[in-house]
């Protein structure tokens, strides 16, 4: 489970990491922080200078599109 911790930072689970890093490195360049949280996943965090709504949408896309995709739920 993916969990929005704040307007800039987002704890993203390992299925959908690889997608949240392709949806914010094509938005934002290498400005978005990424933090591997042991039995957690990863921490996303956006700086200051990155518009937090958008920062938020393209997430929360991402997200979706990987809770979606027919390869994520092969394990299932």
């Amino acid at each position: 489970m993916c969990t929005f911790k704040s307007e800039r930072q987002v704890m993203v689970c390992d299925i959908a990491i690889g997608k949240v890093r392709a949806a914010t490195e094509s938005a934002f360049g290498h400005e978005v922080c990424f933090t591997v949280v042991d039995g957690e996943g990863t921490l996303v965090e956006a700086p200051a200078e990155i518009d937090a709504a958008r920062f938020e949408a393209i997430v929360f896309d991402a997200i979706t599109v990987a809770n979606a995709s027919p390869a994520t739920h092969q394990a299932e």
